[in-house]
């Protein structure tokens, strides 16, 4: 029953009208690495790749993760069909774990889908630093979506924090001084990728994309922070949902 649940919920996530959005989506961030590439002759595809990693790609991966991990429960409340979901023979935990980790692997294969064509588009291929780099999007997938799925079952119209999180917080902090960069979760995906340095004309984009002043996070520090990250938020969330009760929102429409 729980192997059921979650390929139910993968099929859910994947489906064909809404994967189609994304597959779009990587098709245009594939598009402006060749034009990008085409527009600055001074800009190798490397470069090219490392920018529009940065600023899309990584902040396509919290929106994804965000997306998908308020749709796990909180999206079940406000269309209200928790009821039906909590009515299944599966205890909570296992409802919840199985979900979860549709969600995970959906923003895994979308984000890594897209990472693979931004790097066909501009290097053709894949060297150390592209795989390393979408290893790093499949760790992100686990931590983002664990954390956001956390908060989900804590705070009311989880979107709006998950996304402050994401898109303010992480793009400010990287670049403050001091050690207030541990508390994000891009600054531990970057050292897992170990991009290769530049040549100093990407501070622009990176000042964008928030990679400013990134961490300098030991790789194995890295692993072991996205890992835990990652158990806490589950194990957490798990015990969350067997304790509360979980009613369809009222004001859902």
């Amino acid at each position: 029953m729980e192997t059921y649940l979650f390929r139910s919920t993968l099929a859910e996530f994947l489906r064909p009208r809404r994967t189609m959005a994304w597959v779009i989506a990587a098709i245009a961030i594939a598009l402006m690495g060749r034009v990008l590439i085409s527009l600055n002759k001074d800009l190798s595809p490397q470069d090219a790749y490392l920018s529009l990693s940065g600023i899309v790609i990584y902040k396509l991966l919290a929106l994804v993760s965000a997306i998908m991990a308020t749709a796990v429960i909180s999206q079940e409340v406000e269309q209200k069909t928790i009821v039906y979901l909590l009515t299944r023979p599966i205890p909570r935990p296992k409802i919840l774990l199985a979900r979860g980790l549709a969600a995970i692997l959906s923003v895994a294969a979308i984000t890594v889908f897209a990472g693979i064509l931004l790097a066909v588009a501009t290097v053709g291929g894949f060297p150390d630093y592209v795989l390393r780099d979408l290893l790093a999007l499949a760790v992100g997938a686990f931590a983002y979506t664990s954390l956001f799925l956390m908060v989900s079952l804590l705070v009311s119209r989880a979107m709006i924090p998950c996304l402050l999180f994401a898109f303010g917080w992480e793009s400010a902090v990287p670049s403050m001084q001091g050690q207030i960069y541990l508390l994000t979760v891009q600054s531990y995906l970057a050292s897992i990728a170990q991009a290769p340095a530049d040549d100093g004309k990407r501070s622009a984009m990176e000042f964008l994309a928030g990679l400013l002043g990134k961490a300098h996070v030991s790789s194995g520090t890295a692993w072991v922070a996205m890992a835990g990250l990652t158990l806490v938020c589950l194990a957490f969330s798990a015990a969350w949902f067997t304790r509360n009760e979980y009613v369809p929102r009222e004001d859902g429409e």
